[in-house]
């Protein structure tokens, strides 16, 4: 990637459009399914459909924090650097890594919302999207999280 810490703001823009669209591209081709059919793939009193449901929750209570965990971890580490480059790209990865955690809860409730054919099932995925578009890469956020000087609040505006 180029030295123009810009490129990394747009880099990391686009990822995150990236991860957003294809999560709601793939919400909404699951609902089309389970709306026209009228019920899922599985039948709702199966037990696969219960313990997918619990292997959902068990998800969403192990991958949201550890990826918030590994985010702030990361975060200490680029402490150190004096380079902004270096931060940046160490900035991304952390943010990639946090977003698709929770990006892998959201794909796997939208397998098992499209196996159970459950409506309720929307309510969890409403909430995890919400995180994500919360989560979007900004300036101010960068900058806040990375302790950026003006300066290189600037350097990164373009």
């Amino acid at each position: 990637m180029a030295d123009n810490p810009n490129i990394y703001y747009k880099y990391l823009n686009f990822i995150f459009a990236g991860m957003l669209l294809s999560t709601l591209i793939f919400l909404g081709i699951s609902a089309f399914f389970v709306i026209t059919g009228g019920h899922g793939v599985l039948d709702e009193k199966d037990q696969i459909v219960k313990t997918l449901e619990y292997v959902l929750i068990g998800s969403i209570i192990f991958f949201i924090p550890s990826g918030i965990l590994l985010h702030r971890r990361f975060l200490s580490k680029l402490e150190n650097r004096q380079q902004l480059q270096e931060k940046l790209k160490g900035y991304s990865i952390s943010l990639i890594i946090k977003l698709a955690l929770i990006e892998l809860v959201c794909y796997l409730n939208i397998i098992i919302l499209l196996l159970s054919g459950k409506y309720l099932l929307v309510l969890p995925l409403i909430v995890l999207i919400l995180y994500i578009v919360q989560n979007r890469p900004s300036v101010e956020r960068i900058s806040l999280e990375l302790n950026l000087s003006s300066h290189e609040k600037e350097k990164l505006t373009g």
